[in-house]
């Protein structure tokens, strides 16, 4: 076997290892991803059962009411006062907070 036989070999292997690889990355994601349904399925039916709904919290503006604020940021492509992101899950049991949210919102520094 020649050297340039034994060199294309090598390259068919390590394409088809890639492709293995591959094949098990997509694998896990689909798992993962499948995992992360049936959990957001079963939070979802607990909360049914104990008449919880969260808090919503995306592109809200900050509410002391429902909202602790867990931390300050400074994104300048935000609006004042805007809530970013979620650190903790709040909840409304009927009409009453039942744990305010922990939220991280934007603050605007003066200049």
């Amino acid at each position: 076997m020649s050297d340039s036989e034994r060199l294309k070999g090598i390259v068919q292997l390590q394409n088809r290892q890639g492709e293995i690889l591959q094949q098990v990355s997509d694998t896990l994601s689909t798992i993962q991803q499948q995992s992360q349904d049936e959990e957001s399925r079963q939070r979802d039916v607990m909360l049914d059962r104990y008449q919880l709904k969260t808090i919503p919290i995306e592109k809200q503006r900050f509410n002391p009411e429902s909202m602790v604020a867990g931390s300050l940021e400074n994104n300048p492509k935000a609006g004042d006062g805007v809530v970013l992101s979620e650190i903790r899950p709040g909840f409304y049991w009927h009409d009453s907070v039942l744990r305010r949210a922990e939220v991280s919102v934007n603050r605007h520094q003066d200049v």
